[in-house]
């Protein structure tokens, strides 16, 4: 399966190299991308960086794993991809 993750901190960061490690393909992704060569090269090769546009693109399932406040603006935002995320903060 193709996972995208939206924020690669320590939650995504951490649930992504499990995910890598079990066969899945990941797309760890942030606004800086550019610094996660170390996470996607510690999560295996079955594990590459991007854009968060591209982590969208690559999913056939989504990880957003970003928190508090800036969940909400993205939540209530209609998106093509949402039958396809997993949100960890939802109640």
């Amino acid at each position: 399966m193709n996972i995208g993750i939206v924020g690669s901190g320590k939650i995504g960061g951490v649930v992504g190299k499990l995910w890598a490690r079990a066969g899945h393909h990941v797309r760890f992704s942030s606004r800086h991308p550019e610094r996660l060569d170390a996470l996607a090269a510690e999560a295996g090769p079955n594990a590459s960086r991007g854009t968060i546009a591209e982590a969208l693109a690559f999913g056939d399932v989504i990880l957003l794993s970003r928190g508090g406040q800036r969940i909400q603006a993205w939540v209530f935002e209609p998106k093509p991809f949402a039958p396809r995320w997993v949100n960890p903060n939802h109640k």
